[in-house]
């Protein structure tokens, strides 16, 4: 399948039309921020996004996985429309891996 894909740019279906809804989680330093597709009654999918990217980088690849679940990416502290953590406070994978148990409490 990966052969197949070599070469295209953009991928659109016309069966694909899932909503897009805004996820908005409350935290000490702020909110953070996210986009939740598919029906309310799905499986939950959390999507977590790379150091240097946001959760648009779904965007694409939703489209193409089964449409009976529900996704929900996040933009992590400081990335995409998240909150910056206040100044002095590192951006470290502990505190990341906390972040994602506050979203899973607030889903």
């Amino acid at each position: 399948m990966i052969q197949a894909l070599k070469g295209v740019r953009h991928v659109t279906s016309g069966k694909m039309n899932l909503a897009v809804s805004e996820l908005s989680i409350p935290v000490p330093w702020g909110e953070i921020r996210g986009k939740v597709w598919g029906p309310d009654h799905g499986r939950q999918v959390l999507c977590l996004h790379g150091w240097a990217d946001n959760c648009g980088t779904f965007n694409t690849l939703l489209p193409l996985l089964p449409k009976d679940f529900r996704y929900i990416a996040v933009d992590l502290a400081g990335h995409g429309r998240s909150s910056h953590r206040p100044p002095g406070v590192l951006y470290a994978f502990p505190s990341y891996v906390m972040d994602v148990r506050r979203v899973v409490d607030g889903m």
